[in-house]
């Protein structure tokens, strides 16, 4: 029996190369630097961050995957993650676990699926230049910057989904270095993205798609063929995708939450209640209606950074329409697939909780395969133009040929010229791309990186810890970015520190307020609440009877602290606020505004 195949120079795997390791690490650094910088302060802290620390805050304490009584309407393995992630923090410094220093935690992600990136890259076949190209324009495009700083299950998702991929593409070209195990394993990873954000499942055909292109024949039998082979991959990655899956339909079942309850109104309280409520959500319109939820997804996009989006787009349709002439594209026609259904589906019939997709709901996902697909152009466009168009040989016999060809048909000085002349198309090409980039994202980078986004709320929260002095009796309403905040300032989780959301939607918690916003002693309001309060009935009325204590920043951005009267409505009684004089009417900004009806 004779040896494998040793791995010519050409296609030697990546971890092999210092060079490669060197040049992540460089980049890495890099990207960290940026997405790091400022984190605390900006973006502003969102209601989906502030639900998923809560979910984790719940399953550290023992209270189950979700911190409302409904909690099947989410994937299980994001707060479970994070939980994991934060479990040590929280256990050093109670106080620190709020939404903007957990923000570290995003940033792991971003660092791991930027190295997960690269090996993708190096896998496909691409140059290091090129995937050093793709880890650049991942990490430094303002609108990574922007949605990969803040936590969300879709960060959380993503080096996982970039992991399935990594695993369908072997490291070896040569079949039998090809283990049977990967293709399990790229199915067991895909299923815990997805697990962790639904919105995986877009990219799954992708997955699919790479899996076959990339699986060498490896015969079990004399009589096995490629497609059998690939067909065999397939199938083991079927079975590791479906594993996980079924795993949660079963402690679904077991737990009692695979059906609705008898006289259950909320969807979430049931698995299938929530698959059906997605099922029928009716989306949020198409990118072709104006005013439309995808319209205004789109434009948040675009308004972030415009390149990498449109040229990543656009390379993913090149790549997938010239998988036929190019060995590059070919390659990259599944991550370039993946760019094309997460456009469609984010375009086309986009969904969401309560029908309201957040702008990054779809942008985390595409940003890497948009970046890939970019990049693997460029290789295949570079490539192309400096070999005139010949097909690209890989065996040392097939390259002394052409020199040999060179050598006998062209004179020196002309191939000489001609080869001067390629670079140079090929510099000027790289200068015109970095012109039109460097500039838009170093604007877009700096107005990221020094922005103040959370002070009012910040400010809001250090006012309430030094100022209520009864914390452990009083309850205060807010929505969910100070909740957590709340409860480390001693107010009771739930029914004192009592989220808006969960104030209208959780049974229990209503329970623990029997006579509605009169049950309140204060109402944080902050703009998300006061957007969202014509929906939550207890809401709208707690800050219609309110008065304002403490005002912090102007205009719509402003968050007040509002006090509200028991018995302000026909009981002829009214409480005093447990607060010091001192701080009854605090730093208020600017005259009071009227309360939303």
């Amino acid at each position: 029996m004779g040896r494998p195949p040793q791995p010519s120079p050409a296609v030697r795997p990546w971890r092999r190369s210092r060079a490669d390791v060197l040049l992540c690490c460089a980049l890495l650094a890099a990207v960290l630097l940026v997405q790091g910088w400022n984190v605390t302060h900006y973006p502003l802290v969102s209601e989906c961050e502030a639900a998923l620390l809560a979910d984790a805050w719940a399953v550290q304490h023992g209270e189950g995957l979700a911190l409302t009584t409904y909690r099947w309407d989410q994937p299980p393995l994001a707060p479970l993650q994070l939980a994991l992630l934060t479990w040590l923090p929280a256990l050093l410094s109670p106080e620190a676990l709020t939404v903007a220093p957990v923000r570290a935690v995003a940033l792991a992600a971003s660092a791991m699926s930027a190295v997960l990136l690269y090996v993708l890259a190096r896998r496909l076949r691409l140059p290091r230049w090129a995937a050093g190209a793709a880890v650049a324009l991942y990490g430094l495009s303002p609108l990574s910057v922007v949605t990969l700083r803040a936590v969300s299950s879709d960060g959380l998702a993503l080096p996982w989904l970039l992991c399935a991929f990594v695993l369908a593409v072997p490291p070896h070209p040569h079949p039998q270095l090809h283990t049977a195990w990967r293709p399990f394993a790229a199915g067991l990873a895909a299923a815990v993205a997805v697990l962790t954000e639904e919105t995986a499942f877009v990219a799954l055909p992708a997955l699919l798609l790479t899996l076959w292109t990339h699986t060498p024949h490896t015969p079990h039998s004399p009589h096995e063929t490629t497609r059998g082979a690939r067909g065999r991959a397939a199938l083991t990655a079927a079975c590791g995708f479906l594993l996980p899956l079924l795993a949660w339909v079963l402690l679904a079942f077991l737990r009692g939450g695979l059906l609705p309850p008898p006289g259950t109104s909320r969807p979430g309280a049931s698995l299938l209640g929530a698959l059906r409520e997605r099922l029928a959500d009716a989306g949020s319109g198409s990118v072709f209606t104006p005013g439309s939820a995808a319209r205004r997804m789109i434009g948040g996009w675009l308004s972030c950074d415009l390149v990498l989006p449109v040229a990543g787009l656009l390379a993913a349709l090149l790549l997938v329409e010239g998988a036929r002439w190019s060995r590059t594209a070919r390659a990259s026609a599944g991550p370039a697939l993946a760019v094309l259904l997460t456009a469609a589906f984010a375009a086309l019939c986009p969904s969401g909780t309560g029908g309201h997709p957040g702008a990054s709901t779809y942008a985390v996902q595409a940003l890497p395969f948009l970046a890939l697909s970019l990049a693997a152009l460029a290789a295949a466009l570079t490539s192309r133009v400096l070999h005139g168009g010949r097909a690209a040989r890989d065996d040392e016999h097939s390259v002394q040929d052409d020199e040999h060809a060179v050598r006998g048909d062209e004179p020196r000085t002309e191939h000489l010229l001609l080869s001067i002349c390629r670079w140079t198309l090929v510099w000027l090409l790289a200068a015109a791309a970095l012109l039109g980039t460097v500039p838009r994202w170093y604007e877009g980078d700096r107005a990221v990186l020094t922005a103040e986004a959370n002070a009012p709320q910040r400010q809001a929260l250090s006012w309430l810890r030094a100022s209520v002095a009864r914390p452990e009796s009083d309850r205060v309403l807010s929505d969910g970015t100070l909740w957590l905040g709340l409860v480390h300032s001693g107010f009771r989780p739930r029914t004192g520190a009592v989220w808006s959301h969960t104030a209208a939607h959780d049974p229990a918690v209503a329970a623990a307020l029997p006579r509605g916003w009169r049950d309140l002693d204060y109402v944080v309001s902050t703009p998300l609440l006061r957007r969202e309060a014509p929906r939550l009935p207890m809401t709208r009325r707690a800050l219609a009877h309110s008065e304002r204590l403490a005002s912090f920043g102007e205009g719509a951005a402003r968050v007040e602290v509002r006090w509200v009267p028991a018995g302000s409505q026909g009981q002829g009684t009214r409480k005093t606020p447990g607060i010091s004089p001192s701080a009854r009417y605090g730093p208020a900004t600017e005259p009071r505004q009227p309360c939303p009806q």
